[in-house]
């Protein structure tokens, strides 16, 4: 201050005192609070978004970190049973291991791995100069003390195909002809904090850093990644294997989900085959934020389980753990879910075998061993429709051997099939009696050749070598022999696990994935002399190499196996897993058709009403009732019992129920060309004829949406799946959709929109889209089969019409269209020679016109075009209706009517034309095909 100032001038430069000198001692400690309270939220806050890890408190950065979040914990002790993961023992092996001890309330893995994983993780030994390849050091938290070395290589076709290959040494992708030039996926392969090869990989990698590979999509707006590495531990060994990969977001869907789509929570399930398994599938699909679709699948023939986490942000952590083995991982990508799915087809099934007709049929099948089980099951199903039957499964105990002496007059139980106009299902196994040891089988062990010896049915049985099937044609020749002049259809490939009863003596696996049962199976280390390799490391190889010998068969037949892998559908359908006679069962069985289909396969057999009775299950006949209805639109579906559980079978229900089933069936065999189309159709692009809505919807609203989904892209099917429900709430896409069994016109103006409708007895809610037009039989009414339905039946044209997708403009608009979604396939040859129809409808005002267009060659070229049934046709008075041969349809249908006639409902927009009487193998053929018009009657 200047000394000469004067000190009144200091009154206007007064300074305000600082915070701490103007509050109280109690205003002070409350903001200390709330500034520590800010601290302590929105820290934890930015890591857990950002990182999913905190620096802790450690020795050397080597050690990585104990403070995750749950969903971070891998289980470092996959070795320990559920009951023995609280034991002192489990906790001094967790710090052996030099892991950590989490065992508080609600904790699902009480030891976890720190990270990052130093210790277990794949660290560089050398690494490519274009990081693609290397050589990688691996541990295993079964023996901490060894390691080995294994090559990597990361390879991709260009086209959004991309393998991680770690210890298989198989040769990599080559570059393909991709409809764009950039690759839609970037890879990155190093270490952390590695940007790529230009800096240098065997300088900053190789000095045993983490290995870490990252798979992002080429134009990456969303910062995530389709998968990557998160600094978890990466193993393997002979004993078990394991990798983890980051996910990009929450819409994740897997096999064995509760709800079809991850549903945030820790989600474990097996693959292999067993008593409780019958699929072997590593695989999720999921929707990256971008809205690109991925694949991501583990390509193993040994046993395993897959667990989905939650990490951070609504980002889950999928890991793979399996008995041994080298990882091998796809990744396959594309923008279109269609697209991905065909992509998939090319990659995994090859040339998927068109199945035969039959397989649309209802299948019965049992395994008792007394053929009166079959003959009452004939008796009962005298006035139900079904098309084959497998008489019973023990009929042959071993591979393709008659048991003659318990069924001693098996040619009467075929003459019976035959009699009532069914197909005859052969079942089969690959088990075979001790004596043929000569011609090759599955050793007890690498040191002793001699054949592992195991009990199925009770009786004493040997395992064939998969690899060496020269021994099949001969004794499928003496089967064929004992049949003589029976035509068999199909085969029920039922046992290629394949079972063993007899598990005593086996030695128990060093690792068993936990909860997973590998009861019935052989022995891990049972060997496989052809490929010198153990049982264990071909375990779902096996069924795969069976059924592919088994086709390669002279005069072999179109095969249902009983186990289900990637690639099965090169081979053949999949009868479906077992599943209990409960609603929770049927609930299952739906997610694991939809799943499925998405993996490749849409030819499963729905087991309908389930394959065990349950005591907690009531009303078992409401729960059959209701399933049967389901499985009415299935590709497939079948009833199977064992022993004396055959309370499910349709005719021990009660008589309402058995006319509501027989219904059900009745309707199925009216879809028929559409559903035949629709399996054709799989074979060429693997789109299932059964499909999740969001396949044909990618709406936000159909994404993870189960209880209802479509068949093909013109219905959309909503089942009843609780005993309690009263009403079915029915998601519609926007658009008009149209009752299928009344005609009933509905009108949703958003794909949020949700139509509640009260469920009726007799059948389950289908809706057909507006515009499309779909050609059906035209009655299977009193029909017994399928057979019968398409010797007989003509054809119905069923159509909804499309005249506007906002109900604020249906009054002003007049304008409507319909079309067929594709050629409707007409033949029931097997060899269908594209016999189809393709249909185009539009309407102005009160007038329309139908063009049918026939192409092919006429199985059935009698058969005629016998009703029209338009919906959604708004007149203003009745029309006359003009036929291709010139006819005029103006008269009023009776029930005496045998005329061309009309059935015209004005209120409900409803147009039948009935008696239509069209050859459409004479009349629709060529360029122009045929036209039904319609105009104002005079």
């Amino acid at each position: 201050m200047n000394e000469n100032q004067d000190p009144g001038d200091l009154d206007g430069v007064r300074q305000r005192p600082p915070f701490w000198a103007r509050h109280t001692k109690e205003v002070k400690i409350l903001a200390v609070v709330l500034v520590c309270g800010v601290i302590a939220g929105v820290v934890p806050f930015f890591v857990n978004k950002y990182g999913f890890h905190l620096s802790a408190e450690a020795e050397s950065a080597a050690e990585g970190t104990c403070r995750l979040q749950t969903g971070f914990k891998l289980d470092c002790l996959p070795d320990f049973s559920a009951m023995s993961l609280l034991t002192v023992t489990a906790k001094t092996r967790c710090a052996e291991r030099g892991c950590c001890w989490d065992n508080s309330t609600g904790q699902a893995v009480t030891c976890f791995h720190q990270l990052p994983s130093y210790q277990y993780s794949g660290k560089v030994e050398t690494i490519d100069e274009d990081t693609m390849s290397g050589v990688v050091e691996l541990g295993s938290v079964l023996n901490i003390t060894d390691t080995n070395s294994a090559k990597y290589m990361i390879s991709s076709d260009g086209c959004g195909h991309v393998v991680v290959d770690i210890g298989s040494e198989s040769e990599g992708l080559s570059p393909a002809s991709c409809p764009s030039s950039a690759d839609p996926v970037s890879i990155l392969v190093g270490c952390p904090g590695f940007s790529g090869p230009a800096e240098n990989p065997a300088k900053e990698c190789a000095h045993h850093e983490i290995l870490t590979i990252e798979l992002t999509p080429h134009t990456n707006t969303s910062r995530s990644s389709f998968a990557r590495t998160h600094f978890g531990p990466i193993m393997m060994s002979e004993d078990m294997s394991e990798i983890s990969f980051y996910l990009p977001g929450p819409r994740v869907f897997g096999y064995g989900m509760e709800q079809f789509i991850w549903s945030g929570k820790r989600e474990v399930s097996h693959f292999n085959f067993g008593s409780s398994s019958a699929v072997h599938l590593p695989f999720i699909v999921g929707m990256h934020p971008n809205q690109d679709w991925f694949m991501l699948w583990l390509e193993t023939s040994t046993p395993g389980e897959q667990i989905i986490s939650s990490g951070s942000d609504q980002r889950p952590i999928v890991t793979w753990r399996t008995m041994g083995g080298p990882t091998k991982v796809h990744l396959l990508t594309d923008e279109s879910m269609m697209a991905l799915l065909k992509k998939a087809k090319e990659i995994n099934q090859f040339n998927v075998p068109i199945p035969p007709y039959w397989t649309l049929g209802y299948q019965l099948c049992r395994s008792v061993g007394d053929p009166r089980s079959f003959r009452n099951d004939m008796t009962g199903m005298k006035t139900i429709p079904f098309d084959l039957d497998c008489i019973d499964e023990q009929m042959l105990p071993t591979a393709f051997t008659l048991d003659k002496t318990a069924f001693p007059t098996f040619t009467n139980n075929l003459n019976l099939l035959v009699a009532e106009g069914k197909d005859i299902l052969l079942p089969l196994v690959v088990q075979r009696t001790p004596d043929s040891h000569a011609d090759g089988c599955v050793q007890i062990n690498s040191t002793d050749n001699g054949c592992f010896e195991g009990k199925f049915y009770g009786e004493s049985v040997i395992y064939p070598d998969p690899f060496n099937s020269a021994w099949m044609q001969a004794s499928y020749n003496n089967l064929d022999t004992d049949i003589g002049a029976y035509n068999i259809t199909g085969w029920h490939v039922h046992d290629t696990g394949p079972t063993n009863e007899l598990m005593q003596g086996c030695q128990e696996p060093r690792f068993t994935p936990r909860n997973m049962s590998l009861d019935s199976n052989l022995c891990y280390d049972n060997w496989i002399q052809t490929v010198n390799s153990s049982y264990l490391a071909q375990h779902s190889v096996y069924s795969l190499e069976v059924s592919k010998s088994l086709n390669q068969l002279t005069d072999s037949k179109y095969q249902f196996a009983g186990v289900h892998q990637v690639s099965q559908a090169s081979v053949g359908g999949f009868l479906g897993s077992s599943a209990p006679a409960t609603w929770a069962g049927m609930g299952a069985s739906l997610r694991e058709i939809l799943m499925l289909g998405l993996a490749g396969q849409s030819q499963v057999s729905m087991p309908v009403c389930g394959t065990v009775s349950s005591k907690d299950q009531e009303d078992v006949g409401l729960l059959c009732l209701r399933w049967f209805q389901l499985g009415s639109y299935m590709a497939s579906l079948r009833s199977w019992y064992s022993d004396t559980d055959n309370i499910r079978m349709p005719y021990n229900l009660p008589q309402t129920y058995q006319n509501y089933i027989t219904w059900a069936m009745e309707r199925r065999y009216k879809l028929l060309p559409y559903l035949r189309t629709l399996q054709l159709d799989w074979t060429n692009t693997g789109v299932p004829l059964v499909r999740p809505m969001f396949l044909q919807y990618p709406s936000s609203e159909f994404i993870g949406l189960w209880e209802q989904f479509m068949v093909g892209s013109d219905l959309v099917v909503a089942p009843i799946m609780s005993e309690e429900q009263q009403l079915v709430s029915i998601h519609l896409p926007q658009g008009t959709w149209y009752d299928f069994n009344s005609g009933r016109k509905y009108i949703s103006p958003s794909d949020r929109n949700v139509l509640s409708v009260k469920h009726k007895l007799y059948e389950i809610p289908v809706f057909q889209r507006g515009g499309s037009a779909i050609l059906l039989y035209d009655s299977a009414s009193g029909m017994k089969s399928a057979k019968e339905v398409t010797d007989a039946a003509n054809f119905e044209l069923h159509i909804g019409l499309d005249c506007s997708s906002s109900p604020r403009e249906q009054k002003i608009l007049s304008d409507c269209i319909a079309k067929s979604s594709q050629p409707w396939l007409l033949s029931t040859a097997d060899d269908y020679n594209n016999y189809s129809a393709a249909i185009d409808v539009a309407s102005h005002g009160s007038s329309g016109n139908i063009n049918i267009k026939i192409t092919g060659e006429a199985s059935q070229a009698d058969k005629t075009l016998s009703v029209v049934y338009i919906s959604g046709l708004s007149l203003t008075s009745a029309p006359a209706v003009t036929l291709p041969n010139g006819v005029t349809a103006e008269a009023e249908c009776t029930t005496d009517t045998e005329v061309a006639c009309l059935s015209w409902q004005p209120e409900q927009e409803l147009l039948l034309i009935k008696n239509v009487g069209i050859v459409l193998a004479e009349v629709c053929v060529g360029v122009e095909g045929c036209n039904i018009s319609w105009k104002p009657s005079v």
